[in-house]
């Protein structure tokens, strides 16, 4: 398996080549950057998309420990290879300075995030929920 790294996200996707012989294949693959706003804040997160994921695939939604690298632990959690194996969306969330809010603060900074995932045209998630059952 390849070591991770993030990669910048194209900004005309539009311009990406479609694999006539698989129309359905996600255009990008890796791990990118995104970013909402949250308040008027610019807050980020991180998306991995795994290679010849095909579009209209689960998603999963991770709120990591405080204070953890995102890319060591999105290869030692395991949830890299469970992304690859299961062909899911995987989106790592960004603690604000750190450390999660326990007051609830970090609510909205979700919302959008999963907002902003399902509204995206160059790459396509399922929405709600699935029957698919996951070895955790």
């Amino acid at each position: 398996m390849d070591k991770l790294t993030v990669k910048s996200l194209l900004e005309d996707v539009a311009s990406l080549p479609v694999d006539f012989a698989h129309p359905n294949r996600s255009l990008l693959y890796s791990c990118f950057w995104e970013s909402v706003n949250v308040a008027g804040k610019e807050r980020k997160f991180l998306t991995y998309i795994p290679k010849d994921l095909e579009y209209c695939q689960p998603c999963l939604v991770v709120a990591p420990p405080s204070r953890h690298d995102l890319l060591s632990y999105l290869e030692a959690s395991g949830l890299r290879v469970l992304a690859d194996q299961e062909q899911l969306f995987l989106f790592l969330l960004v603690p604000e300075e750190g450390s999660w809010q326990t007051d609830g603060g970090d609510a909205d900074y979700m919302n959008a995030v999963y907002a902003a995932i399902q509204q995206r045209d160059f790459y396509v998630t399922i929405a709600g929920r699935t029957n698919r059952e996951f070895p955790c």
